[in-house]
């Protein structure tokens, strides 16, 4: 390139020269002021990203608590049990009706109905019994670990007035189990059924 410098005149040579820079400064300004900016993003995502470390870091370290939190809120509710007791729904009434001297002289079927985390099975009853027995039963049903609730409650006295005739609606709820396969028969997803 000197050889090549010395061999033209002085303003050839500014030229050229004058050449070259304009060049670099073109492609400076094409292929590298733009990216000055560059060093001040990747620094700004530098510290986001570091930031999210430290909050993801701050929330695994409450681990610990919180699992002893879900712990004592699992303990103070009643836990609902899973979808494969609620077979025995209607057994469980008819024997708490046994246990607590109340006669149940009618039942419809019991029905269910979903929805997307639970299951609940529903059954009217008709029971004739003393004041009593049939507090004692509503508790009983109540009290016990299957979740069982009365919903409904229509009582009068009954024809010789002796004892009480209640038409109870009794609910529990059960924990739905994992989805199965969808079938091709096309039956569609029906939420109601009835039940056995």
């Amino acid at each position: 390139m000197k050889g090549y410098l010395a061999k033209l005149r002085p303003a050839e040579r500014r030229i050229v020269v004058g050449v070259i820079v304009g060049l670099f400064a073109l492609i400076n300004g094409i292929f590298v002021f733009p990216h000055f900016s560059d060093w001040a993003d990747e620094g700004a995502r530098l510290e986001k990203a570091r930031k999210k470390l430290a909050d993801y870091k701050a929330e695994v370290a409450k681990k610990p608590e919180l699992e002893k939190k879900v712990k004592k809120l699992e303990g103070a509710g009643q836990a609902v049990p899973p979808e494969d007791q609620m077979f025995y729904f209607r057994d469980a009434i008819i024997a708490q009706g046994g246990q607590s001297h109340v006669n149940i002289v009618n039942q419809n079927r019991p029905s269910t109905s979903t929805n997307l985390f639970f299951v609940e099975q529903s059954m009217q009853i008709r029971v004739l019994s003393d004041e009593t027995n049939l507090v004692n039963f509503l508790h009983q049903i109540g009290a016990g670990p299957s979740g069982m609730r009365a919903r409904g409650l229509s009582i009068a006295p009954d024809q010789p007035r002796m004892n009480l005739s209640a038409d109870v609606t009794l609910v529990a709820s059960y924990q739905k189990g994992t989805p199965k396969p969808a079938s091709r028969s096309g039956t569609g997803g029906m939420t109601t059924a009835k039940g056995p």
